[in-house]
């Protein structure tokens, strides 16, 4: 969603699930909708697909099975216009051209499928979605891409792999302590002593 729905969110709810990736201006934009619209400071959630390699060399397979979840999470946030989205502008036509005709029947699932071919031709894409919408690479990787991700909201939505569900949550739960997500979005700062 955009800036209309955030600020619908703002009127209704406590907080936000921001669909943007992990695009830090368009979370921003859209948690300032939300809040613009609030009695009181409405969460603000980001949501991000994460795929965790246990060695460098899984890194690029575990990319290729993200990839479609990554275009369905772009067809997701894109498919209406991408009008205040930060999207580079070198890419506005393709994505627009060829989410005219997403195949919803493979929308969001991973692996080999006619969704993960959308933009094989332009590695340059794959490579923005992947690192807009995912979050893939080793556990180092992954943390240090979550911490700065964790400093612009109040919290972080993670869609794992669902093939190796079991296993990836291990992994996920293996890269933070207890404390290591307090609270750190911008709000967090102004507000410390109130949570």
């Amino acid at each position: 969603g955009g800036p209309k729905a955030a600020a619908v969110a703002g009127r209704a709810a406590d907080g936000v699930i921001c669909g943007a990736g992990r695009d830090p201006l368009t979370l921003r934009a859209l948690a300032g909708a939300a809040a613009a619209e609030a009695r009181h400071r409405p969460a603000a959630w980001a949501s991000v697909r994460l795929a965790v390699a246990e060695t460098p060399d899984q890194v690029a397979e575990l990319r290729r099975r993200m990839l479609p979840r990554a275009i369905s999470a772009a067809r997701f946030n894109f498919g209406r216009s991408l009008a205040g989205k930060n999207v580079p502008d070198a890419f506005h036509g393709v994505l627009t051209e060829r989410f005219a005709s997403y195949d919803f029947a493979w929308h969001g699932r991973s692996g080999a499928t006619p969704t993960a071919g959308m933009f094989a031709d332009r590695p340059d894409i794959e490579d923005y979605l992947l690192d807009r919408f995912a979050v893939v690479g080793t556990p180092a990787h992954c943390r240090e891409r979550l911490i700065e991700l964790h400093r612009e909201v109040d919290g972080i939505f993670l869609s794992l792999l669902f093939e190796d569900v079991l296993h990836q949550a291990g992994l996920v739960a293996d890269l933070f302590g207890t404390d290591e997500l307090e609270p750190q979005g911008p709000w967090a700062r102004s507000e410390a002593g109130a949570r």
